[in-house]
């Protein structure tokens, strides 16, 4: 009698044992509401969020300078929070369909704050660059940013 209590409790702490590391998980996930896998039940942040694409591209092979002259451009630099991410060298005058495909720069969010963006865009006609920018937030999905050429004012 006393090897079959003692064996019910062996299976008991042994059982519990088990059962801790699942029970603290439950509630350690992903908690910020910008991420692609942002968890709204749990409590404690274990820092797995994953955070959303974007993807940079233009459909124009000129640039509208002064709502009267067109240029063409030779490539285009893409900067991510200043910082030189890429350089598109062709337009996709259909649009892209998804954000994956050649000749667009992409950008992975590593956390849920918003980018400042810039693209430069280099002519042999033209000394300086021409310059548009904006700023993205995360999405729960991956988006694609059109690069607008058209009505660049230069003075």
């Amino acid at each position: 009698m006393f090897n079959q209590k003692t064996m019910k409790l062996k299976l008991i702490i042994k059982f519990s044992l088990l059962l801790i590391p699942i029970l603290e998980s439950c509630d350690k996930g992903c908690t910020d509401e910008n991420a692609l896998n942002y968890e709204a039940l749990v409590s404690e942040n274990n820092s797995t969020c994953k955070y959303s694409k974007v993807g940079f591209y233009t459909s124009q092979k000129t640039v509208s300078i002064n709502y009267n002259e067109q240029i063409s451009w030779d490539y285009i630099e893409l900067y991510v929070n200043k910082e030189l991410k890429g350089v598109i060298t062709t337009s996709h005058e259909l649009g892209v369909g998804n954000c994956s495909v050649t000749g667009i720069v992409s950008y992975e969010f590593l956390n849920g704050n918003s980018i400042d963006w810039e693209a430069k865009f280099y002519s042999k006609n033209k000394i300086e660059p021409t310059i548009k920018s904006g700023v993205i937030s995360p999405k729960n999905e991956e988006a694609c940013i059109l690069i607008d050429l058209s009505n660049i004012y230069i003075n």
